[in-house]
C-alpha cells in the first residue's frame, strides 16, 4: 500500500474521530 494513501486514510480517520468527539455524525 502506498504511503501517500495511508497518510490520507489516517487523516480521514482522525477527522472522523474528531467529529465524533464533538458530538457530530462523520457519516
Amino acid at each position: 500500500m502506498n504511503k501517500v494513501y495511508l497518510v490520507i486514510d489516517l487523516k480521514s480517520f482522525y477527522a472522523s474521530v474528531e467529529c465524533v468527539e464533538r458530538g457530530l455524525d462523520p457519516f
